[in-house]
């Protein structure tokens, strides 16, 4: 069978989802600052990465595409919800190469087009029934999202916590971005499970997949971060400026000098504006003496391998369009 290849799929499927998403937050309207700002949000330069692989795995299990879309749309806005707001907590002023809602909009405005981002999330969740998608089903959605909601909250105070802690543990920091990051990655494929009617079994195993590929990209992320600017108009090492305990700096706190343990934590506790590109570099150049870039893309290849094991072993009509999106997901350069 030919490989799918993920790009095609992202530029075939992201307009289904944009449609999904205008039925809801429409593009023309008379109250500006809202709206709009939800569709600057939204950008046309996000990978819409966690909706393709809800689409994927429904796909995969049998489910109907239509019945997916309004769940699949729902995860896109609640993720770009969570990007507004964390800009905003982190102090980060740009994202996809462009000035953050906050910056572009406003303090006040930024908050208020986060909340709306919310609230669309669930009126799309809605649109399920009328899809075809029966009752039960539907409910059974929104706890699935409600949860994973009140999950991400408690992984970005987890990670806000850890900004002024010195012995952050890599089991703590698994845990937290599990929490942050992970869990929408687990959402989309125990939706496409309900969605499909997908057995006890087939769903445990997907969750199992989906705690091995979330903490997967985000250790991704962190490591681009170092090298790549993540879309931030190609500025490099913004978490270290934000203070964040990354596995990067976990490792490097275990096994650096305590004299280069003293500068990392001075360098990662300074204010943003006040830490300078030099600092940036010392800090990345340690990273890479003592091995802990390497440890990061171990751990992630590691993850990356166990989330490849699950899927070998499932028992599921097509499993191949799903192995491929999670190479690209955890592979991805950008």
């Amino acid at each position: 069978m030919a490989k799918i290849d993920i790009e095609k799929l992202i530029e075939e499927k992201g307009p289904l989802i944009e449609s999904e998403i205008e039925k809801i937050i429409p593009k023309q309207t008379s109250i500006p600052n809202l709206y709009d700002g939800m569709w600057y949000a939204l950008g046309s330069k996000g990978k819409r990465l966690r909706p393709i692989l809800c689409l994927v795995a429904a796909k995969s299990l049998g489910a109907e595409e239509k019945q997916t879309l309004p769940f699949a749309a729902a995860l896109e806005v609640i993720h770009n919800m969570t990007l507004v707001h964390d800009d905003i907590e982190d102090g980060d002023t740009i994202r996809r190469d462009n000035p953050a809602v906050w910056i572009k909009y406003g303090m006040d405005h930024g908050i208020n087009i986060g909340d709306g981002l919310f609230a669309c999330a669930y009126q799309l969740i809605l649109q399920s029934n009328k899809n075809g998608l029966d009752a039960d089903k539907s409910i059974k959605l929104f706890k699935i999202f409600t949860d994973t909601i009140l999950t991400i909250v408690e992984g970005q105070t987890m990670d806000m916590n850890f900004r002024n802690k010195k012995n952050v543990k890599v089991a703590e920091y698994m845990d937290m971005i599990w929490r942050k990051t992970g869990i929408l990655f687990g959402a989309s494929v125990a939706g496409s499970a309900l969605i499909a009617g997908a057995s006890e079994e087939v769903t445990s195993s997907l969750i199992a997949y989906g705690q091995k590929i979330g903490p997967a990209f985000q250790i991704r992320d962190d490591i681009l971060d170092l090298s790549k600017g993540k879309g931030r108009g190609g500025m490099i090492g913004n978490d270290i400026k934000e203070g964040k305990r990354s596995l990067m700096v976990i490792y490097a706190l275990e096994n650096m000098s305590e004299t280069q343990k003293d500068k990392l934590i001075e360098i990662l506790d300074k204010p943003r504006d006040s830490t300078t590109d030099e600092e940036v570099e010392w800090v990345i150049e340690k990273f890479n003496h003592i091995g802990a870039i390497k440890y990061a893309e171990e751990l992630a290849n590691k993850m990356l391998d166990e989330a490849m094991d699950i899927l070998e072993n499932l028992n599921i009509p097509s499993k191949e369009d799903l192995i491929e999106i999670t190479n690209f997901i955890v592979k991805r350069q950008k």
